[in-house]
């Protein structure tokens, strides 16, 4: 029998893994990068084209920000099904997870950050049976959900093996269903040939204009054109809609 302390000694040994990820992992710069300024017009337009309601800023995003707790509109959602709605629903409406009745307190990665992290790590990955320094040739985010002066820090980021390009997913209001099946195309031929050239590939969806919208990033996400059939795919392409990067 050998203790548990003695075998984690011996693989973390093994390897200078600490140097490694001292000298490989790559920061996202945020000094010099400051969010732009966005008055409340363009605020309350952006809310509106991906598909914030009432609701959900005077139930769940009001108390986030007063309180830095979590909402308790966020513990159950008894709303009808999208599918069977006649208003325009974004396309995350139509995935629902069922409210489990339990008394079990939520995760949470502040009160439990020695079990858990919302940290996120892009970049190459490389053979795990091969260690290597490379393995360590990644960039972390603290959070899936990237501020405007992070995500600024990371479009500047030229590292080997790390290289963005923003590619655009907006198509215009007036082309419907067919718009929006080509606007996909056409992002999914970028994202292939940046991805052949080593590029990594964050998506925009910011129109610059109302006669220009957003393709749903769920959709844009799959790599699958939405149906152009039915109210869902025409009300889906209409709406457009995207809740985080």
């Amino acid at each position: 029998m050998r203790d548990d302390e003695d075998v984690k000694s011996e693989l973390v040994s093994l390897r200078p893994y600490r140097r490694w990820i001292d000298e490989q992992r790559v920061v996202i710069p945020r000094a010099g990068f400051a969010a732009p300024p966005l008055g409340a017009a363009s605020l309350a337009r952006r809310q509106r084209a991906f598909g914030y309601t009432g609701e959900e800023l005077r139930m769940i995003l009001a108390p986030m920000a007063e309180t830095g707790e979590e909402a308790i509109g966020s513990m159950g959602n008894d709303t009808p099904l999208a599918v069977l709605s006649d208003r325009p629903q974004l396309l995350f409406a139509y995935f629902r997870q069922l409210f489990a009745q339990v008394t079990n307190p939520a995760i949470d990665p502040i009160r439990e950050q020695l079990v858990m992290s919302l940290g996120v790590f892009l970049g190459p990955q490389a053979n795990l049976l091969d260690e290597r320094p490379e393995h360590a040739r990644q960039l972390r985010l603290e959070q899936p959900i990237l501020d405007e002066q992070t995500l600024a820090g990371l479009r500047a980021i030229d590292e080997p093996g790390i290289r963005p390009v923003t590619l655009h997913s907006v198509f215009r209001a007036a082309d419907g269903p067919v718009g929006l099946a080509t606007a996909l195309d056409t992002l999914l031929r970028d994202a292939e040939y940046s991805a052949r050239r080593g590029l990594r590939h964050p998506h925009s969806e910011r129109s610059g204009h109302g006669r220009r919208v957003g393709a749903d990033s769920v959709a844009a996400r799959s790599g699958r054109r939405p149906s152009s059939s039915g109210s869902g795919g025409a009300s889906s392409a209409r709406q457009s809609g995207r809740r985080h990067r």
